[in-house]
């Protein structure tokens, strides 16, 4: 018998920040389940623990995150005196630029569920992200020197607003390829995912692109 489980998210608002590799707002890739398994893998809705009913009243996700910085990076580079090849490495993490990226994630309320291993929903999704230069790391890592030259075309920013609706399914198959058995998998769960995008808005800014060289007595750009 299958125990009847309604999920109702109310006002729930998560705020995550996020460094380094940019990162999904919904629940993990293995961890979603009900209405989360939409945006984040469909085959979860076949796999124990997904409650036979969910609905979405209101769940409302906003992140940010950067693709150079990283606890990590602080932590190893923190007070520590830098040789050459700590510069080259920081530098490395920002060979395409310093890039922040924002995002608002709006699942339509009362249009997003999941019965069983089906599930249907509705969203609305704005993202705005901006690239920073490396020059002004370059020079205070390393100064700026007669012959130097300063690369500016790595700057970039972009916006855009989406709405869609996503449909997906769950099977659950029974695994008889025996080695698999032997290390105790005995049924696997496959997910497909549908979606209708309409695009509402997308902006790219003009942003300067040049270099700036430094001669003996004069700097140009």
């Amino acid at each position: 018998m299958q125990q009847l489980l309604m999920i109702l998210v109310l006002a729930i608002m998560k705020l995550e920040p996020a460094w380094g590799t940019p990162k999904p707002l919904y629940a993990g890739f293995l961890q979603a389940r009900g209405t989360d398994a939409l945006a984040g893998n469909p085959a979860n809705l076949g796999l124990p623990g997904n409650p036979f009913l969910s609905l979405s009243l209101l769940d409302f996700k906003v992140g940010t995150w950067n693709n150079a910085l990283s606890m990590r990076l602080y932590n190893r580079y923190s007070g520590k005196y830098l040789n050459e090849a700590d510069k080259e490495e920081l530098l490395d993490q920002f060979r395409d630029g310093w890039r922040w990226t924002g995002r608002a994630y709006l699942p339509l309320p009362l249009f997003c569920f999941t019965i069983g291993k089906f599930g249907l929903g509705t969203f609305m999704d704005a993202s705005a992200s901006v690239t920073f230069s490396k020059a002004p790391l370059e020079v205070a890592l390393r100064g700026f020197m007669p012959g130097d030259r300063l690369d500016f075309r790595d700057m970039e920013a972009q916006a855009y607003v989406i709405s869609g609706v996503t449909a997906a399914y769950a099977h659950v198959w029974d695994v008889v390829y025996e080695p698999l058995r032997s290390w105790g998998f005995s049924e696997v769960s496959t997910g497909v995912a549908l979606k209708y995008i309409t695009g509402w808005a997308y902006a790219r800014a003009e942003v300067p692109e040049g270099e700036l060289g430094m001669g003996e007595y004069y700097a140009w750009g």
